[in-house]
């Protein structure tokens, strides 16, 4: 790899394929290659680039949660998130933990407003400064369980012009253009200079107080995940934009038709916004519950709870997984 790009790229894949093993390593050569110019990796350090001129996305939400019914509340204690919201499992007679409180989702209103990146993410310039030359997955295609979906790997520079900035207005009922997500991804592992824009919320420290991942998702208008299901806690918190979730409790798992392989048995066969209810028949008794994210907001989802989410803007979240 001649060029400081083709050599940024080959170390974010060996990060992102190697896991833990020479971690601390390839972000200390990825750090020095960054200090170079694009031109060459001969040479002398170059003076810091200059801050790329970017939009400013939306921070004013055109939506309301008029219709939501997830509860919303504001500064929610430790104690009143556990005994009122929090998913509980106990001890069975064989000594296996099992679900004794399927828990119930509520939007934690304003719980990461305090974030730098709530104002700085606004700013694609700040983000393309940052980690405009970080190669990262990206997802193309409606979703993952379309035929035509596929992933590539791209600068999140390219990423931006592409399919953020560059794409025109759209509807936000149009569901046929090319859509493309940066999707659970652990960026922020990869990319430290974003991390200390977050900080871990607080209820990450119930139950064991373990948070197993960390993902990055951000994406255009009109991204969506299909209805599916997490084996943990799932804190999903909104900086960029706002989304709309659709959320199905455990006891709807028979009317949400998961699909029968293994690796997939935790997404739903029905698309949930326009379900065909000749082949889905019992999908129509289902019951759920809506709630809208803005910058700010946090959604707790517990596990085992279907969700469908969709963005309504150029949307940036971060979710915290944990047990």
């Amino acid at each position: 790899a001649k060029t400081r790009a083709e050599a940024t790229r080959a170390l974010d894949v060996a990060l992102m394929l190697g896991g833990p093993v020479f971690e601390e390593e390839l972000h200390r050569v990825i750090a020095r290659v960054r200090e170079y110019n694009g031109a060459s990796m001969v040479g002398a350090p170059v003076a810091k680039r200059a801050k790329r001129s970017g939009v400013m996305w939306d921070a004013s939400p055109r939506e309301t949660a008029a219709d939501d019914t997830v509860a919303r509340r504001r500064d929610v204690s430790l104690e009143a998130f556990y005994r009122d919201y929090m998913a509980k499992s106990a001890a069975s007679t064989n000594g296996e933990r099992c679900v004794d409180d399927h828990g119930t989702p509520v939007v934690l209103q304003g719980a990461v407003s305090h974030w730098p990146a709530i104002e700085k993410w606004r700013d694609g310039g700040y983000v393309v400064e940052k980690i405009g030359d970080r190669t990262v997955p990206i997802e193309v295609g409606e979703t993952y369980v379309h035929d035509a979906w596929s992933q590539k790997l791209m600068a999140v520079r390219d990423f931006i012009d592409e399919y953020i900035d560059n794409v025109g207005e759209h509807s936000r009922d149009d569901s046929t253009k090319n859509v493309a997500y940066l999707a659970q991804h652990e960026l922020f592992e990869q990319c430290p200079d974003l991390k200390r824009d977050i900080e871990e919320p607080m209820y990450c420290v119930l139950g064991t107080g373990s948070v197993c991942a960390v993902n990055a998702w951000f994406g255009p208008a009109n991204t969506v995940s299909p209805a599916h299901t997490d084996p943990h806690h799932n804190l999903l918190c909104q900086v960029v934009g706002a989304k709309r979730v659709r959320l199905f409790a455990p006891s709807e798992t028979s009317r949400m038709y998961p699909h029968d392989e293994r690796k997939m048995a935790n997404t739903s066969r029905v698309d949930v916004m326009h379900p065909n209810l000749e082949e889905f028949p019992d999908f129509a008794s289902a019951s759920f519950v809506d709630a809208t994210l803005f910058p700010g907001d946090t959604l707790y989802i517990p596990p085992g709870w279907w969700h469908h989410v969709r963005a309504l803007d150029v949307s940036f979240s971060v979710s915290y997984w944990w047990d």
